[in-house]
């Protein structure tokens, strides 16, 4: 099998199970706002829920930042570069819609 029909494969499965994806993330989504919304925690075999408390999350600018870093180099030694892997993004016409 090609890289084409390998491709065509996947759309055509991603098709298929479509609908029951679906049908898991809505009850998924129901669940998740009635735990929130009663505090109860269910018990299920197979499934283990976590609640974790809500907290503030801090974000910077990094362009600003990179900027700053110009007339200020003394912060430099706080930045981490990191080398990242390459990434291939493979989407259907459903995730599309998203």
């Amino acid at each position: 099998m090609n890289l084409n029909e390998k491709l065509a494969q996947l759309v055509a499965m991603r098709a298929e199970i479509a609908p029951a994806v679906e049908a898991i993330k809505t009850l998924e989504k129901e669940i998740k706002q009635e735990i929130l919304t009663t505090g109860e925690i269910p018990k299920a075999d197979g499934a283990k829920v976590t609640v974790r408390a809500g907290g503030e999350r801090k974000y910077w600018d990094g362009r600003a930042l990179e900027g700053f870093a110009a007339v200020h180099p003394e912060i430099l030694q706080f930045r981490t570069i990191r080398p990242t892997n390459p990434s291939i993004i493979i989407r259907t016409e459903k995730s599309r819609e998203k």
